[in-house]
């Protein structure tokens, strides 16, 4: 092999070298540009509560945006049960987005720090702690997510025990949700699980 190739090919690997860590580290990681927030997006769960002993079907949309405090921007996410429909709204401010209950900074629901890595934690007063926990294969009724990733938040609310596992996808969004929660002093307890069955993104 004359020096002309032997030169080309040591190039090639000390690229390769470069890139692949690179590359890699992406693939653990997700970013907030990676999670939907498109209006007309929509997606549909299977939620089961084993608590109350029945099955329904919710299904998600992004209707619109709207004014939050603060200045800022808003998703609004409608949830339509057969029993009801609920509201919450979603806000991305830099690396965050946060959902809410109502149009008060208070009614925070969930917060996602992004990039989600595996080991980030992060505190939101006064919900508790967020962490995310791991990289998985997601399999629910919509398919097998090979690249999903692990949320856990506890809630740091007198006489509460529990909290809520998200399972996160780069641009889908959320594929699963689980929530197991006791209040200690009135023995009131949740143990719901949402699953994605369908879901379209708009753009």
């Amino acid at each position: 092999m004359n020096i002309r190739w032997s030169w080309i090919l040591l190039a090639q690997l000390c690229f390769s070298v470069a890139v692949l860590p690179e590359a890699f580290a992406a693939k653990r990681k997700m970013t907030a540009g990676q999670f939907p927030m498109f209006v007309g997006s929509r997606w549909v769960y299977t939620v089961d509560d084993s608590v109350g002993g029945h099955r329904d079907t919710v299904h998600v949309r992004i209707v619109g945006m709207t004014d939050f405090p603060g200045g800022k921007r808003a998703g609004v996410w409608e949830y339509r049960s057969s029993a009801s429909t609920d509201t919450q709204y979603v806000v991305r401010a830099g690396d965050t987005i946060s959902f809410y209950r109502s149009k008060s900074a208070s009614s925070v629901v969930a917060v996602f720090v992004f990039p989600i890595l595996p080991g980030r934690k992060w505190t939101i007063s006064p919900r508790g702690t967020t962490e995310a926990t791991r990289t998985l294969t997601a399999v629910v009724p919509a398919g097998k997510f090979c690249r999903s990733f692990e949320v856990v938040s506890r809630p740091n609310l007198p006489n509460f025990m529990g909290g809520t596992t998200y399972t996160l996808a780069p641009r889908v969004g959320i594929v699963r949700k689980h929530t197991a929660s006791v209040y200690t002093i009135s023995d009131e307890h949740e143990n719901t699980s949402w699953r994605l069955l369908s879901w379209k993104i708009s753009k």
